[in-house]
C-alpha cells in the first residue's frame, strides 16, 4: 500500500478481512493513511465473499453513512441485517 499498489493490497485484504477482529485492524489501518476510498473499494469488494463476516456491512455502513468521510448517504437495510436475513438485505441492495 505504501507504494501505491492498491490493487495488489485489496487481493490480500480480501483473505484478511473475513474476520471481524482483522477487519476491524484493516479498517484502522487505512483510515490512519488517508485511504479512504480504497477501504470503501475493499469492502465492496468483500461483500460478495462466502465467508465474508457480516461486519463488513457495518463498516461499509460507516465509512458511507452521513457524516463519513468522503462518503454519501447509503442505505442497507439494517432491520434486515439485524434480524438475519441475508437474502433479504441482498434485495436491498
Amino acid at each position: 500500500m505504501e507504494e501505491g499498489e492498491f490493487r495488489l493490497a485489496q487481493l490480500c485484504g480480501l483473505n484478511i478481512i473475513i474476520n471481524a477482529d482483522d477487519l476491524e485492524e484493516v479498517s484502522e489501518f487505512y483510515q490512519r493513511r488517508g485511504f479512504f476510498e480504497e477501504l470503501i473499494a475493499l469492502l465492496e469488494s468483500g461483500l460478495g465473499l462466502e465467508r465474508a463476516h457480516m461486519g463488513i456491512f457495518t463498516e461499509l455502513g460507516a465509512r458511507r453513512g452521513p457524516g463519513a468521510r468522503g462518503g454519501g448517504a447509503w442505505l442497507l437495510g439494517g432491520c434486515r441485517w439485524r434480524t438475519g436475513d441475508q437474502a433479504g438485505l441482498a434485495a436491498v441492495l
